[in-house]
């Protein structure tokens, strides 16, 4: 090796044997500055030393010819796989050029494959003769392009023009950054070997990283429609990426190493780079790394069995093992459809458990079955019938740890309370309660005692009908008084009245009757007028001798005084009166014509100075009459007398006044027209009004005393009676609030029941029941016919105080428990806890009864209420019922080898001993019988150990199932072939000829610029 210092200082190393002229030409061209002031006089000395030669080239530095120094073995190896001067980096720099080498390579490979076609095509038809130009003509190139058969149309083609120019970019950069150009090809055996494994991953890149993007983008089932070559690529590479590119990559690498050790044998015997030998070698070389990993994967699996049966039999696990536990898998699930003479997909199920229901996401630490995650009915028998096999104690152990997740689960959710609490709240809110409506009843009653002491009447009736007819009388005095004040300016004027009238008007009255009325009914006082009417003689007659009248008597009538006349009058309309009032109606309306027939006289009699005195006289008569005397009304009745006693006795004469307002109204308001302002009058009248209501018993109904007063609305009306009205309806009221009060404490009492009786309410018989069966209450809560409202009114009843509501949420935990656990001893697991039986809990939850007493409890915590629910709907389709039983087997059959049988040692024996085998082909054929049966049993085992296993292990089936897919297993053994683009470019590099010689790429094996 020709080591040059170069002017910056680093070591240029040349080949032995390299010329200097060529030495001398990368020197200026990798260091012009230092080169150009004695490049004319540098010249080429065929007689000197290389080292001298380069001497001179470079006047700036002193030349270090260095001859071979010998070196310990250890520099020689480290030589070899490491550069001093580049060391790691230099490995690094080498891996990255081979792997864009490789993609150049790939990239330029249709340009390669066509130039291959055209030398092929051009040596064919120079070898049957046909002219240049016509060969020109057809390849479309310029007369003479074919030398001996080999296409030259261009120096570079394909990936190596694009090696190149890349090559040449790498170079022009160095040049106008005044740096070192980069060294293209390594200078040591791993700084090559690198380079060329890069190669072969480089160029698997291009069509893995296509096949990768083709197969994201159209899918696993339109890759497996897809023609051919592609979908051999393709395929995979959507079905599983990561595999495919592993696999790939794999083999590119082996590719590389096979590809690199030919390369090493090739140059070591001489060959160069480009030359037939070496690309055929190199092209071997590739094949034989893949051929070898090939190999290599396929014999260590068996001999991975055998390890495994031998040292690892209880992890024992193979594709086989895989492969098997899918297809039964697969087989047994309903879910999966399934065609004939077609693989089966797995990918339904594999979606089935990915995307079903994951009870550990709401119940932690629960581990849910296949047959669980895809509701599956196929495998929930399968999984049924594994459970009592030969792994029925992970069953058994899987159901317990499943029923100790739910239990941590609910008991999280679990209230904290008593139920004796809301006992206990119920029964002293009750008490408190009765008591109050006691207090308020007894309270009420007093308030009434006291009002209606004060409403007690203080006179008798008799007492009340004397007072009244004394104010009466009084006021008819007055009356009287006033009447005959009214008549004394008639009666004492001296008037005289002729009476004759008055006896005719009196007799055309009796004109009009029968003799049987007149004789029974016309009053004697209707004789008078007759009897005081007359004439008186003036002057007699004067006669002549014969006694003819010669002059009439003169006579004048005789006349009485007026009041003649009125007092007849009051003696007529007394005895109208008193005949009306004792009943005698045909009596009194013959008086009454009299009467008017009188009126009818006095109207004409009476003389004109004394008309005036006369019509206020007779209207303060008819005035006082009808105030009075009229028979019709009650103050005439009360003041009535037959031979000086009353008619009416005392104590009916209140009553005639008092009455309400459908009855004789009219008397009451003329009792306080001529009697109202006698104080006599006004207590009688209230007197009368609270005895009436004592009587009727008012007081004590008062709905009755509200009409009763309603009915008496005038009396009461009055301002003189306001009081009795105030006093009254305030009687009412206290009334009604006793019967309300009363009414109370005795529906309260029915309804909440006391200590010895129970309550009609939702309260009084939730405490007839003790402490200890608070379960029992609630369960009465739910049967009742609103349980909503029954549980709101025992809460309410207690104002919602915490302690209460929290007792109530753990009756109602409590209840249900005691439904939705088992309660057998068959289904209890191996620590002894009772499983929740998830459809009980669900339907417990469900019932509506339950559901609203459930909704009303957790009204202020809604979420421990969900949470609960949740869980229910998780734990559905999830056996924890069944408790699985391990087989009761003693092991014996465990214990016995059945590698290698008597019989089998005895027949290969038999067989060596008669010389029909050797003994190397005994020895081969044991080993071989019991290597298959060591594995067939540990892969036996193993099979229905990981079927378990997957059958309570959703994930890891989904796993299996997408590494073991059937629908996969075909494309993911496919063989890798990403590798065979750069076997086919070398392959176009053989048809296509040498590439040209470039002095300086072979010249410089390797340039340190010290960075």
């Amino acid at each position: 090796m020709i080591q040059i210092k170069a002017p910056d200082g680093s070591i240029v190393q040349f080949p032995d044997g390299t010329p200097d002229e060529t030495i001398v030409g990368v020197m200026k061209q990798n260091y012009p500055p230092s080169l150009s002031s004695v490049a004319a006089s540098t010249a080429p000395d065929t007689a000197a030393q290389p080292q001298v030669a380069a001497a001179r080239a470079n006047a700036d530095t002193t030349a270090l010819t260095q001859a071979a120094q010998p070196k310990g073995w250890m520099d020689t190896l480290r030589d070899a796989v490491f550069d001093g001067n580049r060391g790691v980096m230099g490995v690094v720099d080498q891996g990255v050029r081979g792997v864009a080498q490789g993609l150049t390579t790939v990239a330029g490979l249709p340009a390669d494959a066509a130039a291959g076609a055209k030398a092929v095509s051009g040596y064919v038809a120079d070898k049957v003769g046909v002219p240049d130009i016509v060969q020109a003509a057809i390849r479309n190139s310029p007369p003479g392009a074919a030398v001996n058969g080999v296409a030259a149309l261009q120096p570079y083609v394909g990936g190596d023009a694009l090696q190149h120019y890349l090559d040449t970019a790498n170079n022009a950069t160095a040049d106008t950054l005044g740096v070192a150009r980069p060294v293209q090809e390594g200078t040591t055996i791993l700084e090559r070997g690198t380079n060329r494994v890069g190669q072969e991953v480089g160029a698997m890149l291009v069509p893995v990283a296509g096949a990768i993007t083709k197969g994201a983008k159209i899918g696993v089932d339109a890759a497996r429609k897809l023609p051919g070559l592609v979908r051999a690529f393709v395929e995979p590479a959507a079905i599983d990426p990561a595999k495919f590119a592993a696999k790939e990559g794999a083999t590119a690498v082996a590719a590389g190493t096979g590809a690199a050790a030919a390369d090493e044998i090739a140059r070591a015997s001489g060959a160069k780079k480009g030359d037939t030998a070496f690309t055929l070698a190199d092209i071997l070389g590739a094949l034989s790394g893949a051929g070898l990993l090939g190999a290599a994967r396929i014999t260590a699996k068996p001999l991975d069995d055998i390890r495994q049966a031998i040292f690892s039999r209880d992890k024992f696990n193979n594709r086989v093992v895989q492969e098997n536990v899918t297809d039964r898998l697969l087989n047994n699930a309903d879910s999966v459809p399934k065609t004939e003479g077609q693989p089966i997909d797995a990918q339904p199920l594999i979606d089935a458990i990915m995307g079903g229901r994951r009870v550990s996401d709401t119940i932690p630490g629960f581990k849910e079955s296949v047959a669980d995650r895809t509701g599956d009915a196929g495998l929930a028998t399968l999984e049924y019938g594994r459970q009592s096999g030969p792994n029925a104690g992970k069953f058994v152990q899987q159901r317990a740890e499943n029923t100790t997740a739910v239990d941590n689960a609910m008991n999280a959710n679990a209230p904290d309370g008593n139920p004796a609490a809301l006992r206990a709240e119920l029964a002293l809110e009750r008490e408190r309660r009765l008591t109050d409506a006691g207090v308020n009843r007894q309270n009420a009653q007093e308030d009434f005692d006291r009002a209606t002491q004060a409403l007690q009447p203080a006179l008798t009736g008799e007492g009340r009908g004397a007072d009244i007819r004394q104010a009466l009388e009084a006021a008819s005095e007055g009356a009287r008084n006033i009447l005959r004040a009214a008549w004394e300016p008639v009666n004492n004027s001296g008037a005289r009245v002729d009476m004759a009238p008055l006896a005719d008007e009196f007799q055309g009255v009796r004109r009009g009757m029968s003799t049987a009325e007149a004789e029974r009914f016309q009053p004697n006082e209707t004789d008078i007028p007759r009897r005081l009417s007359g004439d008186r003689e003036v002057s007699p007659a004067v006669t002549d001798a014969e006694g003819n009248v010669i002059q009439p008597a003169v006579t004048e009538p005789i006349t009485q005084p007026i009041n003649e006349v009125t007092g007849l009058r009051s003696a007529l309309t007394d005895a109208s009166r008193e005949a009306r009032t004792a009943g005698r109606t045909n009596e009194a309306r013959i008086i009454d014509q009299h009467v008017e027939a009188l009126d009818r006289y006095l109207d004409d009699a009476v003389p004109p100075e004394l008309r005036q005195s006369y019509d206020e006289a007779r209207a303060a008569t008819v005035d006082y009459h009808d105030r009075f005397t009229r028979p019709q009304t009650a103050i005439a009745q009360t003041l009535d007398r037959q031979e000086g006693q009353y008619r009416q006795p005392d104590s009916a004469v209140t009553r005639k006044f008092v009455q309400d307002d459908q009855g004789r109204i009219a008397d009451f308001q003329a009792l306080m027209r001529e009697a109202g302002n006698d104080q006599r009058t006004v207590a009688a009248v209230r007197d009368q009004i609270l005895a009436d209501v004592r009587d009727r018993g008012l007081l004590e109904r008062p709905d009755q005393l509200r009409d009763y007063l309603a009915r008496y609305n005038t009396i009461l009306s009055d301002r003189r009676f306001a009081g009795v009205r105030g006093e009254l309806d305030n009687a009412a009221g206290l009334r009604r609030t006793l019967d309300e009060s009363t009414a109370a404490e005795t529906q309260l009492t029915r309804e909440l029941g006391t200590a010895e009786r129970p309550g009609t309410s939702t309260v009084g018989k939730y405490l007839q029941y003790g402490d200890e069966r608070s379960q029992d209450a609630l369960k009465g809560v739910l049967a009742s016919k609103d349980p909503a409202a029954a549980i709101d009114e025992m809460l309410r009843f207690v104002n919602d105080a915490p302690e209460a509501v929290a007792g109530a949420r753990k009756s109602f935990w409590d209840l249900m428990q005691s439904r939705a656990r088992s309660n057998g001893e068959t289904t209890k697991t191996v620590d002894g806890a009772q499983p929740w039986m998830p459809n009980r809990l669900k339907n417990f939850l469900d019932d509506p009864a339950a559901a609203a007493v459930a909704e009303r409890l957790y009204r202020d915590d809604p979420e421990q209420l969900a949470n609960i629910r949740k869980i229910s709907d998780e734990l559905q389709n999830v056996d924890l019922r069944t408790r699985g039983k391990a087989v009761n087997t003693s092991g014996t059959a465990q214990s016995i080898s059945n590698v290698l049988t008597p019989e089998t040692l005895q027949s290969r024996l038999y067989a060596y001993k008669r010389g029909q085998t050797s003994l190397g082909f005994m020895l081969t054929a044991l080993g071989s019988v019991a290597a298959r049966r060591l594995v067939r049993g540990a892969q036996g085992e193993a099979i229905e150990k990981l079927l378990d296993r997957a059958l309570l292990d959703p994930d890891l089936a989904a796993q299996l199932l997408k590494e073991n897919n059937p629908a996969n297993r075909a494309a993911l053994a496919r063989t890798a072939k990403g590798y065979l683009g750069n076997e086919a470019s070398s392959v176009t590099d053989l048809l296509n000829g040498p590439e040209p010689k470039d002095e300086t790429r072979d010249a410089v094996m390797r340039k340190d610029n010290g960075r």
